[in-house]
């Protein structure tokens, strides 16, 4: 979203050539936390899925820490669009899909607002047959 993966795919790979002295200061991949967003031009289920196994690629690794939702709404629809809904729903499946083949260790949302998180959360409930990660605080 942001087109700095490949200056953190840098500096995630630090280059062995480099004095040994400040390669041993860099933290190492464990003490890293790395986050990635859904842009909302990339909104449903394979394009959510597609968007963060792109971004894992452009990042030289296997795992992101959390993967979100950027926006509530999708590009190009008015923020009143009832096809809003379906997307934030089809794009959190496919971080789901995500969460579960473990290329990503969370998933959430920014930007929602109260309603969209009982929308979504009520979504999740209503689909049988499928487990979401939901951890919701009180």
């Amino acid at each position: 979203m942001y087109r700095n993966q490949a200056e953190i795919a840098k500096a995630l790979h630090f280059d062995d050539s480099i004095a040994e002295e400040r390669h041993a200061d860099l933290p190492c991949r464990d003490e890293i936390f790395i986050t990635s967003k859904i842009p909302p031009g990339r909104q449903g289920n394979d394009e959510a899925y597609n968007c963060i196994l792109e971004e894992l690629a452009l990042l030289q690794i296997d795992t992101l820490d959390l993967a979100l939702i950027h926006w509530p709404g999708v590009q190009k629809l008015t923020s009143d669009n009832v096809l809003n809904a379906h997307h934030r729903f089809e794009s959190w499946k496919g971080l789901n899909r995500l969460y579960r083949e473990q290329k990503v260790r969370a998933i959430g949302v920014s930007n929602y607002t109260p309603d969209h998180l009982r929308e979504l959360i009520s979504r999740c409930q209503e689909d049988e047959g499928e487990e979401y990660p939901l951890e919701i605080p009180h």
